[in-house]
């Protein structure tokens, strides 16, 4: 009788052993970096921008360095925006992110990232929502 107790407390203690290494495991597991699309330096003086100072229009957004190239920025948003997205890189995918094709000549700009696609119809899909789009086809070039 007492070979099954100890038998019994060793499989509980295990188990508790078992569940708290999980839980720290699942615990200590930190989140992904959000993936940063913008402009790394500001259009207007070149210092490097801050994610929280920006401008948007036409759902884009140019970032700035500081308050007051923020202030100007928003006089002239559509200019910033040409002036911090004047070359677009290509993003390098070679499946579309929105029908999961293989990309064809067909390509959108968003933020400063060139993303190919596959199609007319996609082009048209990924205008409705650039930012998701190009997230899944940046996901998709560093894949590959």
């Amino acid at each position: 009788m007492k070979h099954l107790q100890y038998a019994l407390v060793s499989l509980v203690l295990l188990f508790v052993a078992t569940a708290c290494e999980t839980t720290y495991i699942l615990a200590s597991h930190e989140p992904a970096e959000p993936v940063f699309m913008g402009n790394t330096s500001c259009p207007i003086s070149g210092f490097d921008s801050d994610p929280a100072k920006y401008a948007e229009e036409a759902g884009q957004r140019v970032y700035f360095c500081c308050s007051n190239c923020l202030t100007k920025g928003q006089a002239e948003t559509a200019k910033y925006i040409a002036a911090a997205y004047s070359e677009p890189t290509p993003v390098g995918n070679t499946t579309c992110p929105v029908s999961g094709n293989e990309v064809s000549d067909s390509a959108a700009q968003w933020q400063g990232h060139a993303v190919a696609l596959c199609c007319s119809n996609c082009d048209t899909a990924f205008a409705k929502d650039p930012g998701k789009y190009t997230e899944v086809a940046l996901g998709q070039a560093n894949a590959e």
